[in-house]
């Protein structure tokens, strides 16, 4: 992840291989890496914080819903490229998800 600074562009993250979904909630970035079947946070600390893993199913979007739900659409390889509606997690409290 990359952010636009004075004089170019700035890495902010590095280490993951294809993330989708960002989404900004409770001061930190929220996404998936789909490639690693992950979903994740950064801090403005810049400190990765590993929240959740999907072993069965590809992760390809997030959303947060208003009452603090966080939908994970997934690629079903099952469905032939269709995709379906992950079970949602709710953040019980900072940093700590519950589904």
């Amino acid at each position: 992840m990359t952010e636009i600074a004075e004089g170019g562009l700035k890495t902010l993250f590095d280490g993951g291989r294809y993330y989708e979904g960002p989404r900004w909630h409770d001061g930190k970035l929220w996404f998936v890496d789909c490639m690693t079947r992950k979903l994740l946070s950064l801090t403005l600390a810049r400190d990765c914080i590993e929240h959740a893993s999907f072993a069965d199913d590809i992760p390809c979007g997030l959303g947060v819903l208003p009452d603090g739900r966080m939908p994970a659409s997934a690629c079903s390889r099952s469905q032939a490229g269709g995709c379906r509606f992950m079970p949602t997690c709710r953040m019980s409290r900072p940093g700590r998800l519950t589904t």
